[in-house]
């Protein structure tokens, strides 16, 4: 594997980073990590004179080492083309995910799954349900969100060999060893609340009532703050939703805005009849979890790899809450003994090879890239 970060958010650089790595001998595949905001037309004439694929996002920031970027991009060399599954749009009722998983996913050799989706796609959690019903536990599992933090209609975020797409969902099944861990760290203060109403992302009722209305009555003494509906996230960042799981930590839900007057839109989906809780974090915790993620993938790696590069999805959110101390969690993701890189991305994919499938929210997710010793 071969890596190389471009720092200066200038296409013209960011474009030749590109190339020079595509060229490079043995190279079988690109991940490509960006914050820049060229439009998509630059980026679409660029993956098109690769001579290998390339596939990744466009996100609200990229990590190398111990920094973020706001601009720039991350270019990993892999040894390994992969088997693609393209999902065009998410937001098709109609699309039937099962029947194109069916049609492609079986019968492949792979060690791992990088699952990217934009963001704001309507059907992500289902995407991931479908994808364990098909590869079980057979593998781990990657991904995370593309995209902006503030929504953006028709802004392509999401990397693929034939160009920026937006609303679809690129699998990557690679031939590369790797093992995956993530956690999260919050804790519940109040609840369990059931979801009496809900329309996809957005929560509507909460024990019969207005959802914003249970939300303000917990979040509101808790932080000795009122709830500003024209600023509502400033507030909401530190405390979002959680599901609880057998055995396992909440799956988190991120509450971004208010909708339809007194619903909840969260990143991801809040099924009607679910039990959810308000959590909240403090920092020492939230970065243990992270030191934890990275542990548990460490202990994961199969017998005679060799670890080569480690990749962190980590979500925006989480970030925006830790603010200074965000530094403090790169640095315990950073092993010190190989690269570090990743992304900020709305929502995190995460599956272990030894438990289920989920789409998270504010969760730290990390792989370890490896080859074999």
């Amino acid at each position: 594997m071969h890596l190389a970060i471009e720092r200066s958010g200038d296409f013209a650089h960011i474009a030749t980073c590109v190339h020079n790595l595509a060229q490079q001998e043995g190279m079988g595949s690109l991940l490509i990590l960006t914050a820049d905001q060229t439009k998509p037309e630059a980026w679409n004439d660029l993956l098109a004179s690769l001579p290998i694929p390339a596939f990744g996002g466009r996100f609200p920031g990229i990590i190398a080492q111990a920094e973020t970027l706001q601009q720039g991009a991350i270019c990993l060399g892999l040894p390994c083309a992969p088997h693609f599954i393209a999902i065009p749009s998410l937001n098709d009722a109609e699309m039937d995910l099962h029947a194109l998983l069916r049609n492609q996913i079986h019968d492949q050799e792979a060690k791992l799954a990088i699952v990217l989706v934009d963001g704001w796609a309507h059907r992500i959690d289902e995407l991931v349900d479908v994808l364990f019903d098909h590869v079980g536990m057979s593998l781990p599992i990657l991904g995370g969100g593309t995209g902006l933090l503030q929504k953006n209609d028709g802004h392509p975020s999401l990397i693929t060999p034939w160009g920026m797409q937006t609303e679809g969902s690129l699998i990557a099944l690679l031939d590369l060893p790797a093992s995956v861990g993530s956690r999260h760290g919050w804790q519940a203060i109040a609840g369990p609340f059931e979801v009496t109403a809900a329309e996809g992302h957005v929560i509507l009722g909460l024990d019969w009532q207005a959802a914003l209305d249970v939300y303000r009555s917990v979040v509101e003494p808790h932080a000795g703050h009122n709830l500003d509906p024209e600023h509502f996230f400033d507030l909401a960042k530190a405390y979002p939703f959680g599901m609880a799981r057998l055995d396992a930590e909440f799956v988190v839900r991120d509450p971004v805005r208010i909708e339809q007057g007194h619903g909840l839109r969260c990143v991801g989906e809040v099924p009607t009849g679910s039990l959810v809780h308000i959590l909240h974090g403090h920092p020492d915790v939230l970065i243990e979890a992270a030191y934890q993620a990275r542990h548990e993938a460490e202990q994961r790696l199969p017998k005679g790899v060799q670890p080569q590069i480690d990749l962190v999805f980590d979500c925006i959110s989480r970030a925006l809450f830790l603010g200074n101390r965000y530094a403090n969690e790169l640095a315990v993701l950073n092993s010190g003994q190989r690269p570090l890189i990743g992304a900020l991305t709305l929502g995190e994919i995460a599956g272990h090879g030894s438990n289920y499938l989920e789409f998270h929210n504010k969760t730290t997710t990390i792989a370890l890239l490896g080859e074999a010793a």
